[in-house]
């Protein structure tokens, strides 16, 4: 979840101004504050925007319901649903809005990012120590990571 602390309109203008939205719905006339941005529904409060993630299951609805009960302000999503209490806004790519948000709000650090990455079959956590190694000598800060997938 995001801190914002935005009103509505505040939310809709800074958000979508790009033309990211699909449609938006009218479903209210107040103009309260957004509290928070909140990709899990479990987490959503009174005041705060629920984002609706694709769900593998098709459970979107589920979770949209679950959000609503706790007092969701405005739905973010890439599918229209009907029936829904709070006003709803509807994307083409929820991933794709949600990682432009993501990056707008921390301002765009991740393009001041250096990133390096090791590929091959074998000698990928030496390489990455010893070049981890070589840029603290540089007086350049690192940070190693090593991320494994496995696919079948």
């Amino acid at each position: 979840m995001i801190e914002v602390n935005q009103t509505l309109i505040e939310f809709i203008t800074a958000s979508f101004e790009d033309g990211s939205a699909r449609k938006i719905s009218e479903k209210q006339t107040e103009n309260p504050t957004i509290k928070r941005i909140c990709f899990d529904s479990r987490e959503v409060q009174d005041g705060d925007v629920y984002v609706v993630l694709p769900s593998v299951a098709g459970n979107e609805r589920q979770y949209i319901d679950k959000a609503l009960d706790q007092g969701c302000a405005l739905l973010v999503t890439q599918k229209a649903f009907e029936n829904t209490v709070a006003p709803m806004i509807v994307v083409n790519d929820v991933m794709d809005w949600a990682g432009q948000f993501l990056k707008k709000h921390h301002q765009n650090k991740t393009d001041a990012l250096n990133v390096i990455g090791i590929t091959g079959t074998n000698g990928k956590s030496s390489i990455s120590f010893y070049l981890a190694q070589l840029l603290n000598e540089l007086k350049q800060s690192d940070q190693t990571c090593a991320c494994l997938l496995y696919t079948s």
